[in-house]
C-alpha cells in the first residue's frame, strides 16, 4: 500500500488496474523518492518477482 501511496507504477496489470481504480492513486514514474531503507528492499523484492 505505502509504494501505492507514493505513486509506484507497478508492472502486474492486476495490481496496476487495482490501483488506478482507487481515487487517491496517482501515478509516478519517479516515485523512489521518499521512502525508508526497509520500503525500498521491499520495492526491490517486489520488482525480483513480478
Amino acid at each position: 500500500m505505502r509504494l501505492a501511496r507514493n505513486g509506484y507504477v507497478f508492472k502486474s496489470a492486476d495490481l496496476q488496474a487495482y490501483f488506478d481504480s482507487q481515487t487517491w492513486y496517482v501515478a509516478n514514474e519517479s516515485s523512489d523518492g521518499e521512502i525508508t531503507d526497509v520500503e525500498q528492499h521491499n520495492v526491490t523484492l517486489i520488482r525480483s518477482v513480478e
